[in-house]
């Protein structure tokens, strides 16, 4: 597993951090349906800092394009209302002028998924069905790491 750390308040140092893992491309291939999943939980401004910078997710949605990703969705269990977490937080607006597309989550998303001997938690089939690449922000990254795995036992691959 390949990590870097780059302590910067520039989204354009996006494109400098996974250059430093090899590049977009490395991650997204000419035609993949990408599915990024920030931490837009929160009705909040993007000066209150409660969610992932709008400009360091259109980044991503960007070099995902760049490298000829057919589609970008971007998308988050919020705890607060989701049509006004991605709206307040700046990253719905962010991701639509980035040519990706905000995917809003409903109850019928959601299925139980046995995680043989783990905790039971409830796992999104149709959003990983949506994607070839996930991607996950920060301390969320292990449990998009599990939720990929779970969902990929459950389908048999």
């Amino acid at each position: 597993m390949a990590v870097s750390i780059l302590k910067t308040e520039d989204s354009k140092d996006v494109s400098r951090l996974l250059e430093m893992l090899g590049g977009m491309e490395r991650f997204v291939k000419p035609g993949d349906k990408v599915l990024l999943k920030p931490n837009a939980a929160w009705d909040r401004q993007p000066e209150q800092a409660a969610n992932t910078n709008p400009a360091v997710v259109a980044a991503v949605v960007k070099l995902c394009l760049e490298v000829r990703a057919s589609e970008v969705w971007v998308t988050d269990v919020s705890v607060n209302d989701p049509h006004r977490s991605f709206a307040r937080s700046g990253i719905e607006k962010a991701v639509n002028k980035a040519g990706g597309r905000i995917r809003f989550t409903t109850e019928n998303d959601f299925v139980p998924t046995d995680l043989k001997g783990e905790k039971k938690l409830e796992q999104s089939r149709t959003q990983l069905d949506r994607g070839d690449t996930l991607f996950g922000e920060g301390k969320h990254s292990k449990a998009v790491k599990r939720y990929l795995k779970a969902y990929r036992k459950s389908e048999g691959i």
